[in-house]
């Protein structure tokens, strides 16, 4: 596969949503922080800015995948084909190296979420079966 505008795109697309992903993890960590500390009166600020973080990687997945669809287009193949791993094995040579990085910051961020996400689901219960916080989220 030669460089093309639309790989260009895409991976600039891939490091915003990346930065995004970091954005979240700070927000869940955040979050963790104002509930295991009880401070019943930040939780719903903590949620909020864990919700805007969400909306704002959704958009950015929708504009992903944009961008793997003309890629896929431009290279005569499906969307669905175009994944990092193809990336980091068919792509340009001198690109292979950079989507090789964001495979593994998006799996490791991925496994940060997950993790961050069962905890602050597990503090907000705690604090709803002790009486301290009223309502909770599903995505705390």
């Amino acid at each position: 596969m030669a460089p093309s505008p639309h790989l260009a795109t895409l991976e600039r697309l891939l490091d915003t949503e990346r930065r995004l992903l970091e954005a979240l993890l700070f927000k869940l960590t955040q979050a963790r922080l104002v509930l295991a500390a009880n401070e019943v009166r930040f939780v719903s600020s903590s949620l909020q800015e864990v919700q805007m973080a969400m909306d704002d990687i959704r958009e950015a997945e929708s504009a992903r995948a944009q961008a793997v669809a003309d890629l896929a287009e431009a290279i005569g193949r499906h969307p669905g084909e175009i994944t990092l791993e193809y990336l980091s094995t068919t792509g340009p040579e001198a690109a292979r190296p950079r989507f090789r990085e964001l495979r593994y910051q998006f799996l490791d961020l991925t496994r940060e979420i997950e993790k961050a996400s069962a905890e602050n689901q597990r503090l907000a219960q705690a604090g709803l079966d002790a009486g301290v916080i009223e309502t909770a989220s599903s995505s705390v």
